[in-house]
């Protein structure tokens, strides 16, 4: 195979195609005879190297790989000390550092493939060279992580079974790779434990888990039998499936974990401290827990000083809501001193009662006004007390006190709901003391409407449509109340604009069909309070004197809660402006009802009329 020497590509006599086949060939490509003499090296082996063909052709190829790999005795150019008839006829793939031509050597893959003609003659060897540099440094770097990390590293396949383990894996499950190869993690031998100390189900072991679900299980604490040591052994397992290229379903799974052994008994062994220390705690702590439970359940404010230092010692959530402040125990009691007043107003000398206490003095129901942060005040009922030891040492004050604020209030709330009471059943002077039967409640409903200018159909239909369980059809609603439809329709337009009405259309009878919504149906506030007041009393009274239907009793039961809700809370809202507020409305809407243009003029005439 003779070869002229041309600088910087692949040459060789009678092989064009097989020299340009070897430019195109992305490796490093060297052609040599049987005894490994260069033929044929092509421009990147030449350019990649540094070499002239001159310098590469016969053994000169071979300078340019590291002196160490080549004495190795199993390289495929080891041709020195074979004969070319010893040698394979098989490709060949070794790894090998190569020096760049600044002097460099990095990681490449040959592969050397046998030229033989057609008799099965060896003719020489196609040796190409690939960059794995980066690839084997990374790959030497895992095998060193592999091999020195203190935690266990295993491998095992789509069924589970072990496939390779690291030094660390064999030490802390107490097991040689090759009794841990084949074994699997359902294996009985292991004892596996969940982290409650029970046993492991099978569908629990973290790599059957990652196997099974196809994702990553982390953090799983599991106690496996250690023979060399005897003894349980505690892990903190990582379990992440892996896959090939395109497919969903792991091919094995990579299984990480910790001994955490010395973890764990450190954290029972501190439990068990802190079980034992948070004992003492609660018996040191029992007295005052007790005491402290007693001042919660008191009514009245407690707080207990301490003469000495004037602290605040003990304290309950009363005294605390009572004064307007926030105290702890340790707090100086400069937050208690508050301005107080005599019951008329005047502002009060002296000490507090609670400072009387402190300096021996007992103080016995006295009533008096405080002013709170806030700038309000709470009329209270303070009774103080010295707190003497047995040597008759004063060491201590207790002081409480009761807020007769809220007592006021709710005596005068009392006192006005009763006269709002007397009011509702006022208006009802219409009831005449006659058994409210339904028809009667239609009757009583829309008197009612009227009394407090509403349309009185207004009532009887809401009354109607109370008693009926399922929406009812407006011919229904005509017949039953004695009037015509569009008397009803008018109504029902009004209400139905105002959102106290919805109406359904029937696709079987083609009939609209009207039903009330969850609105109340008097807007004005002074209005509706007496209003929600008498319609209560009036459902009350239909069913005290009838057994209606269940679903109607729940429906009227619900209206008559609605409107005693509604009455309460407006109890509340409403000021003692509400007369001027009212006629000041009035006014406004007699003198402005036209402002905004009706939708019709019926309706029109009709809300001017009932203006006026």
């Amino acid at each position: 195979m003779k070869t002229p020497k041309t600088k910087g590509r692949a040459v060789g006599t009678g092989f064009p195609s097989f020299s340009m086949l070897l430019e195109a060939l992305p490796h490093l490509v060297v052609v040599t005879d049987p005894h490994g003499g260069a033929q044929q090296l092509n421009a990147r082996w030449l350019e990649y190297t540094g070499l002239s063909f001159e310098q590469a052709q016969n053994r000169g190829w071979l300078e340019a790989i590291h002196p160490y790999d080549r004495q190795k005795p199993d390289l495929a150019w080891d041709w020195e000390r074979r004969e070319p008839q010893s040698l394979e006829k098989q490709p060949l793939e070794l790894e090998y550092r190569l020096r760049r031509f600044d002097g460099v050597y990095r990681w490449f893959l040959g592969r050397h493939a046998p030229l033989l003609d057609p008799g099965g003659q060896l003719m020489g060897w196609v040796c190409t060279a690939t960059d794995v540099d980066s690839h084997k440094r990374v790959r030497d770097s895992f095998e060193h992580l592999f091999q020195t990390t203190p935690n266990g590293v295993l491998y095992q396949d789509a069924t589970g079974q072990i496939t390779d383990a690291n030094p660390a894996a064999e030490r802390i499950l107490g097991l040689t790779l090759e009794q841990l190869i084949g074994r699997v993690a359902t294996d009985p031998r292991w004892y596996a434990l969940g982290e409650d100390g029970s046993r492991l189900a099978e569908h629990e072991h973290p790599p059957l888990r990652a196997l099974h679900t196809g994702k990553a299980i982390l953090g799983t604490v599991i106690g496996v039998y250690n023979p060399v040591l005897k003894a349980t052994c505690w892990l903190c397992v990582d379990a992440l499936p892996q896959f090939q290229p395109g497919e969903d379903t792991p091919y094995q799974v990579y299984t990480h974990f910790e001994d955490i052994t010395e973890r764990k008994q450190a954290k029972t062994q501190l439990e068990t401290l802190g079980l034992e220390r948070e004992r003492l705690f609660e018996q040191l702590a029992l007295e005052q827990v007790r005491l402290e439970a007693v001042l919660a359940q008191m009514p009245p404010g407690v707080v207990v000083a301490d003469a000495d230092n004037r602290r605040v010692s003990l304290v309950n959530p009363q005294l605390e809501r009572i004064y307007g402040v926030s105290l702890t125990p340790g707090m100086a009691l400069e937050r208690l001193e508050r301005p107080t007043f005599h019951p008329g107003g005047k502002r009060r000398k002296g000490p507090s009662p609670l400072g009387r206490a402190l300096e021996g003095e007992s103080v016995s129901g006295e009533e008096l006004e405080i002013e709170r942060p806030d700038g309000s005040r709470a009329v209270v009922l303070a009774s103080a007390a010295p707190i003497y030891d047995r040597q008759g040492k004063l060491v201590a004050a207790v002081l409480t006190c009761e807020d007769l604020s809220q007592r006021r209030l709710d005596e005068a709330e009392i006192r006005r709901l009763s006269q709002e009471i007397q009011r509702g059943r006022e208006a009802l002077t219409l009831h005449g003391g006659v058994a409210v039967t339904p028809q009667r409640f239609l009757e009583l409903m829309g008197e009612l409407y009227a009394q407090f200018g509403q349309p009185q159909l207004e009532g009887r239909l809401i009354a109607l449509l109370l008693l009926k369980v399922e929406p009812v059809s407006l011919g229904e609603v005509a017949r039953a109340l004695e009037v015509s439809k569009v008397a009803v329709g008018k109504v029902s337009q009004v209400m139905l604009r105002r959102g106290d009405l919805q109406i359904i259309k029937s696709f079987s009878s083609r009939e609209h069909l009207l039903a009330l919504t969850d609105h109340n149906y008097i807007r004005d506030l002074s209005v509706r309070r007496v209003a929600s007041w008498a319609i209560s009393i009036l459902c009350e009274s239909l069913l005290e004197t009838n057994h209606l239907d269940p679903g109607i009793t729940e429906q009227i039961r619900a209206h008559l809660e609605l409107h005693t809700r509604v009455a309460v809370a407006l109890e509340g809202v409403l000021s003692p402006l509400e007369r001027h507020q009212a006629s000041v409305l009035a006014e406004h809407l007699r003198e402005n009802w036209d402002a905004v243009p009706p939708r019709d003029p019926v309706t029109a005439r009709e809300e001017r009329d009932r203006l006026e």
